[in-house]
């Protein structure tokens, strides 16, 4: 499956094609859809179009969202436990409270994003640095 459309699939079907084992939804146009709380563990959503989309709570350790385009998204308290997220487009998105440790966020355009609480462990930085510190409690 080379493309997905919420116009002739659904978040349904997305939903039970992923619990049925599928895992790739590259370049999926998801735009303002509701994902919130949902596992997506090791999903590969590599230049999918997530604009607006509610990502708060959801399970997307290990998932690949490469090239994605996450502009005003909200993943607050969002597992993003070594999510690839290279060159992804994250202008004003809500990561508060976000689990990011070890994400890799290199080239990643990065403005007007809320990182309230998130943690930052072992994350690859758009400009490559690592960061090594962990949010205060």
């Amino acid at each position: 499956m080379s493309q997905l459309s919420v116009e002739n699939m659904g978040v349904d079907e997305l939903v039970r094609l992923y619990a049925a084992g599928q895992r790739n939804f590259h370049r999926a146009k998801l735009v303002g859809v509701d994902l919130r709380g949902l596992n997506l563990r090791g999903v590969d959503l590599s230049g999918a179009n997530l604009i607006a989309a509610n990502l708060a709570g959801a399970d997307l350790s290990e998932a690949n969202l490469s090239q994605a385009n996450l502009t005003l998204t909200d993943m607050s308290r969002a597992h993003l436990n070594h999510a690839n997220l290279c060159d992804a487009h994250l202008s004003a998105t809500n990561l508060s409270r976000a689990n990011l440790t070890g994400a890799d966020l290199r080239g990643a355009t990065l403005s007007r994003v809320d990182l309230n609480g998130a943690n930052l462990t072992g994350v690859q930085m758009p400009d490559r640095r690592l960061v090594t510190f962990s949010p205060a409690s």
